[in-house]
């Protein structure tokens, strides 16, 4: 039953992502596009930063999954447990086997709260990465642009400009 609710927040989570990748993807061909048009150099670093960048995340996800299917297994142990004690509640009261019963329902449970710790840590990893390297991609470019207004070679709002109306 625990594998089974745990699968359908996957399937659903990947509708939910499908339509975010999908925007991400078309918004980052849209603004290299813009971004070539007015600086190849700026263009060229959106254009290969964000694949290089994503694929670093790659080797945080690993871990992560890894954990969650260890967790996914614990838990759905748990599961099982708690309805085979449903199933058999009169007989484990009859021969007074609820002791028993509630420290290997102790164990198990904290295995599963172990298991959910464990993940905490490569969740953790992922999330800042999905924070961290998206920013540094924003800073460089940023500071590389306003490097270039700084020395005239652009104009703040305006695409670069011409020979004719560069300041003199």
């Amino acid at each position: 039953m625990n594998t089974v609710a745990a699968d359908a927040m996957r399937i659903g989570g990947a509708f939910d992502v499908l339509a975010r990748f999908s925007g991400a993807i078309v918004s980052w061909i849209v603004v290299s596009f813009i971004l070539l048009s007015t600086s190849v150099e700026l263009g060229l670093i959106v254009l290969l930063g964000v694949p290089i960048l994503a694929s670093l995340t790659t080797p945080l996800m690993r871990p992560l999954h890894t954990a969650q299917a260890a967790q996914r297994e614990v838990a759905g142990r748990l599961a099982a447990m708690g309805s085979d004690t449903v199933a058999g509640l009169r007989i484990l009261r009859g021969v007074g086997g609820e002791e028993v019963f509630l420290a290997n329902y102790k164990r198990q449970s904290g295995l599963v709260r172990g298991a959910g710790i464990r993940i905490a840590n490569p969740q953790a990893g992922l999330e800042s990465g999905q924070v961290l390297l998206p920013a540094v991609l924003t800073a460089v470019i940023t500071f590389l642009a306003a490097r270039k207004v700084m020395t005239a070679r652009s104009r703040p709002g305006s695409s670069w400009p011409s020979s004719a109306t560069r300041p003199s």
